[in-house]
């Protein structure tokens, strides 16, 4: 129970997620409700772009991709001149992601 206020509490105090990112999470866990545990959480997704940003990154390797969610956060956070490699063994994940990824806006 801790955890999950935790998790709360993080996400009612972070910035509010990007409507694109929230339409990929929320269409991931229509699509693929047994396997969207696999994507990371909107508070992790937002740390590890946060890094990036700190760190000013602008490579980035991502191994597993799944339907593209964090590979899209990482890519607002390396800008235009960054970029984000991410690779998928799924070929249907990878299809879902490589759709994702040429729909947003970065």
């Amino acid at each position: 129970e801790e955890h999950d206020l935790n998790a709360q509490y993080a996400e009612e105090h972070s910035s509010a997620e990007h409507p694109y990112l929230q339409q990929v999470r929320e269409d991931t866990a229509k699509a693929l409700p047994q396997r969207a545990h696999m994507m990371s959480g909107v508070v992790q997704a937002k740390f590890i772009a946060s890094l990036i940003d700190i760190m000013k990154a602008k490579q980035v390797l991502e191994l597993g991709c799944f339907t593209g969610y964090t590979a899209l956060c990482m890519a607002s956070a390396v800008g235009e001149e960054g970029t984000v490699t991410s690779l998928e063994r799924d070929q249907e994940i990878a299809a879902i992601a490589k759709k994702n990824i040429e729909m947003s806006p970065w």
